[in-house]
């Protein structure tokens, strides 16, 4: 890594102890790997808000995914259900 910065964090706990589960099962190699791959996965997040509209982001990829339209145009349905017990 260039222009590395050395800084103490403070994890709670049960974090800390996630955190290297996963370094054991060999995901990460360490606490850095994993506390950098995840500051830039957050900082990607917070980068696709609106600075003035906390709205959830665009969809990013490009693709017309047509799960992002559910729920735009709902439809009544003349269906009833009835439970016999």
């Amino acid at each position: 890594m260039e222009n590395v910065n050395q800084i103490t964090l403070n994890l709670p706990t049960d974090l800390l102890k996630t955190t290297e589960e996963l370094i054991q099962t060999g995901l990460v190699k360490n606490l850095d790997e994993l506390v950098v791959l995840a500051l830039h996965h957050e900082i990607v997040k917070l980068k696709q808000l609106q600075p003035n509209n906390q709205q959830l982001p665009e969809n990013s990829n490009g693709v017309d995914d047509p799960i992002w339209g559910l729920g735009e145009n709902p439809v009544v349905g003349g269906v009833s259900l009835e439970f016999r017990i």
